[in-house]
């Protein structure tokens, strides 16, 4: 498929920032994702973000499958196991190497039964 392209908006002062972050849009400005919140975008930016600056992102797509790694030691995750982000919003928590998935909209999934 095709990448997705490229977006520069503003960005809240996120401080560090590295490629691969996830972002959420808070205010109609960039912010730094973790928990339970979707990202609505990934940071494609490596470096220091004061409030104001433009960064490049994607955009997050239900279709897009991203690759993170754990933050911690996962030895007991399931397929189809929802998991969050960590605090540096860049890896999956849970108690593996690497994490596979997508970022669906809640209320989305249907049984294939």
């Amino acid at each position: 498929g095709q990448p997705e392209p490229w977006e520069y908006l503003e960005a809240s002062a996120i401080g560090a920032c590295t490629v691969g972050m996830a972002l959420t849009l808070t205010s109609g400005k960039l912010a730094k994702c973790t928990g339970e919140t979707r990202p609505d975008y990934i940071s494609m930016y490596g470096g220091t973000v004061a409030a104001g600056d433009v960064i490049p992102c994607i955009r997050v797509h239900e279709e897009t499958i991203f690759e993170t790694e754990w933050s911690v030691a996962n030895t007991g995750a399931a397929v189809g196991q929802m998991v969050t982000i960590d605090t540096t919003g860049s890896k999956a928590t849970a108690i593996g190497d690497t994490v596979r998935g997508r970022f669906i909209r809640p209320g989305t999934v249907t049984s294939t039964g």
